[in-house]
């Protein structure tokens, strides 16, 4: 029972959430600024062709594939902790006292 009371709470939060924002937007207009060329510019190295990657990857993708390994041992761990666990317990109860 405490747990549909829960449930039905976090639900009515996530639904209201969106309606309580309202439909107000604060928009804010930047103006544009002009820079004067100042005489003595900076003058950058060059790029090295040979060292740009062109990859369709974002950093999130990257972060997700370095990451993939690391969760699913965690994940096959626990498993097999669980299960461990599990079978020693069955062991420990099926011997005479």
């Amino acid at each position: 029972m405490i747990t549909r009371i829960i449930a039905t709470l976090l639900l009515s939060f996530a639904i209201s959430a969106p309606l309580a924002e309202g439909t107000e937007h604060n928009e804010q207009v930047i103006q544009p600024k002009v820079h004067e060329r100042q005489g003595n510019s900076t003058v950058s190295d060059p790029i090295l062709m040979d060292s740009i990657v062109i990859t369709h990857l974002t950093p999130a993708d990257e972060f997700a594939n370095a990451i993939t390994p690391l969760v699913l041992t965690l994940g096959f761990g626990s498993i097999g902790l669980v299960a461990y666990t599990l079978i020693n317990k069955e062991k420990q109860s099926g011997l005479p006292d």
